[in-house]
């Protein structure tokens, strides 16, 4: 734990009041507070321990142990732990600061990828955790000298309780949830013999329960809820289950830190096994549409032409798909108009306009004045504006319609049986199985839908049975890179970086939608302390907290990718998640493009500094002197420099917050998982709802498209049904 408090208190020393060159007493408390003094060190090794992948995890034991030493600490940081006075070398926890700093910063640009990932990943965390911690009453010693408040939950008591939703959910980690699911009025199953895992006995147990439905949901987020509604509008009994919590609005904290542990898969700290790029996946009930920023933009049409070229043009080319779009946006309340853009979308919109690059306006689930800024914690505005999740769409639509809904409810496996007869599915599904307590949990359904997302349906095919080559591969993420600029004039640009509309312009300039369709938008990001920390490019530990006290007048501009889907998802027999994703050439060359977009923009918006989140950390600072043809020069300078550094080993951060097409749609089983009914071509019976689908990556803020698609699917398993 002295290596782990050295490197900690390295990124986040105690400096002396002096180097803060500041008079207002919260920023030099802020100054003089160090990692180990705020008490994060323990929870950041709880972090290591957790949520490390077992490559990670073995380089920083390993690490750690070197470091403790005086040879191993030789062999890690070289002559930069050497001292003058015996015995010459010293271990990395009695190195002065400054010593420690140069050793840090050597191995975030160090030839050696092992050393940079050890790096990245104690960087990440401890940053992580110092800014968005927060104490029992919700405070953190940080956020006032960085000028960061979080607001007041918003508390409606004239809103129903319970709601809709409210009535017909279960959590299965409940002592009473078998009693409450009959209270429901779900069908119980007499016996479950018949659903017991064929190759393993063991797994019966005389506490054993199940119930029996018409189709079985696993996942609740945009896909699951939608197919849930659909089909139980239509009369059908449907269950819904979630692996997640619900989180009712009047119970949100929408604080940073607890918000991620809650709501994110593995608190937002999951990665590819090389650390390359960090993935946010929404782990709670209504999935990715309870924490995504509103976003509401349809398929692009370049893209439902290339689906359709692809063979699929009964599902993309004619008017079923429309009418999907336009029935989901119609019970998503999506609207175009925004009554007050926020910082960071006037900074996108007028940088763009200055420079004559294309600009548009995002439309959003939400009302027009809708500006909360908190939408990646659940969003905590009135009923009135608020963003429309599918907690209070969809989900109430199926509620009220019927169906029950499960929490806490980790799906082991889907159920299949053998059947006899030709064709090319020789299993059918019979349900799921899953653990509630000491016992198991089944499901017994006509029809079984997978909805748990594009990281998690293939792990679960898996663990089923599934032998299909393809699932699990052609993983899209939609890879997202950032530039950043400060301005210091709050009477030009009035605002913050984190409240106001998350999204509400982006700019297709480099998207490539007129030719190959595969570019980059530009859009703004939510953005809060502790994500902000990850993304900087740390230098010296005073330098990155004058950073911190310039974020909330920083406007951060993310260059999004259209990828062509390379990557891959497994699963550890322990059920880690194993991600690979290596960034192909066409896609690195469309972000660099899109990068240097955004840093355009931003310089012609009016900042008056601009940099990436490489770990270089350079700046373009403006000179208020230069005329424009000066400005322009030297601009063309810093870009020459640092766009053909960008993808240097681990040097810029890459962030997805979509993933997609890892049980990809098509007409043939050699190239794909499901059919173009979203049927598996393994399993009859079992369908596919969720972005996982995808045959190729949207380009644009997927939730329509994967809604549309579950809209379109919904129809086809009711079909399924009525022919059986």
């Amino acid at each position: 734990m002295k290596v782990l408090d050295a490197i900690c208190d390295t990124l986040v020393p105690s400096l002396p009041v002096e180097a803060s060159k500041q008079d207002n007493s919260a920023k030099a408390k802020f100054f003089e507070l160090s990692a180990s003094e705020s008490g994060i060190v323990p929870e950041v090794a709880g972090m290591i321990c957790a949520w490390t992948t077992a490559q990670q995890y073995f380089l920083i034991y390993i690490a750690f142990l070197m470091l403790s030493t005086r040879l191993g600490t030789l062999l890690l940081a070289g002559f930069s732990c050497v001292t003058t006075e015996f015995p010459f070398v010293q271990p990395f926890p009695l190195l002065e600061l400054g010593k420690r700093e140069k050793i840090l910063l050597n191995w975030s640009r160090s030839i050696f990828h092992k050393l940079q990932m050890l790096f990245k990943v104690v960087k990440c965390y401890t940053l992580f955790k110092f800014y968005s911690r927060a104490d029992k009453k919700g405070r953190n010693p940080a956020w006032k000298a960085i000028g960061y408040e979080v607001p007041e939950p918003v508390l409606e008591h004239e809103e129903p309780l319970p709601s809709p939703l409210e009535r017909r959910l279960v959590d299965a980690k409940a002592p009473d949830f078998q009693s409450r699911l009959a209270e429901l009025g779900c069908a119980m199953l007499d016996k479950v013999d018949h659903l017991e895992e064929r190759n393993d006995p063991s797994t019966a147990s005389g506490k054993d329960f199940g119930i029996k439905c018409d189709v079985v949901v696993v996942g609740s987020g945009s896909g699951g809820s939608v197919i849930a509604a659909r089909l139980a509008q239509q009369g059908f009994k449907v269950v819904v289950l979630e692996k997640g919590g619900y989180f009712p609005r009047r119970g949100l904290s929408l604080l940073e830190g607890p918000s991620m542990k809650a709501m994110y898969e593995q608190s937002g700290a999951l990665t590819t096994e090389d650390g390359s790029v960090i993935l946010l996946a929404g782990t709670t009930l209504g999935g990715g549409s309870a924490v995504n920023w509103a976003a509401s933009l349809k398929t692009p049409k370049h893209v439902l032409d290339e689906w359709t070229s692809l063979g699929l043009e009964n599902r993309f080319g004619g008017p079923e798909y429309q009418h999907a779009m336009e029935a989901v946006c119609q019970r998503l309340g999506v609207q175009d108009g925004c009554t007050e853009e926020s910082f960071q979308n006037r900074v996108l919109r007028r940088g763009c306009t200055e420079k004559g690059y294309s600009v548009g306006d995002i439309p959003r689930n939400a009302a027009r004045d809708h500006g909360c800024g908190f939408c990646g914690f659940g969003c905590p505005a009135a009923a009135a504006v608020r963003k429309q999740s599918a907690c209070d769409t969809w989900l109430c639509d199926a509620a009220t319609a019927g169906a029950v809904v499960v929490t806490g409810c980790r799906v082991d496996r889907i159920v299949t049986a053998p059947q006899g007869g030709q064709g090319e599915r020789s299993y059918r599904a019979r349900g799921i199985s899953s653990r509630a307590g000491e016992a198991r949990f089944y499901v017994e359904s006509r029809v079984t839908v997978a909805a748990c997302g594009a990281l998690f349906t293939p792990p679960l095919l898996r663990r089923s049975g599934g032998r299909n080559p393809h699932i699990g591969r052609h993983l899209s993420v939609h890879p997202v890179v950032a530039a950043w600029g400060y301005f210091p004039r709050e009477d030009i640009l009035p605002g913050n970086s984190y409240t106001g509309g998350i999204m509400t312009a982006f700019s297709s300039e480099a998207a490539r939608w007129d030719t190959t369709g595969y570019g980059s938008i530009l859009e703004t990001p939510c953005v809060h302390p502790g994500n902000y920390a990850v993304l900087a490019p740390w230098r010296s530990g005073v330098d990155a907290k004058r950073q911190m006290l310039r974020f909330p007048r920083t406007a951060t501009i993310i260059v999004l990718n259209r990828d062509r889907g390379r990557g891959t998802v497994d699963e550890t027999p322990g059920g880690k998640l194993i991600l690979d994703y290596p960034l192909c050439f066409s896609d690195r060359e469309s972000l660099v493009e899109g990068t240097e977009l955004a840093v355009r923009a931003l310089v012609a918006a009016g900042a008056e500094a601009v940099g990436l989140h490489s770990v270089a950390g350079e700046i373009f600072s403006v000179d208020q002197s230069w005329t424009p043809l000066q400005r322009e020069k030297e601009l063309e300078i810093f870009l020459k420099r640092v766009l053909g550094r960008m993808f240097q080993r681990l040097s810029t951060p890459i962030i997805s917050a979509h993933q997609m097409g890892s049980c990809r749609m098509g007409t043939d089983q050699r190239c794909s998982v499901v059919d173009p009914n979203c049927e598996s071509w393994e399993v009859e019976g079992l369908f596919v709802g969720d972005g996982s689908v995808l045959p190729t990556a949207s380009g644009v803020n997927p939730m329509i498209t994967i809604q549309s698609i579950a809209h379109s699917t919904a129809t086809r398993i009711a079909r399924s049904l009525a022919a059986r």
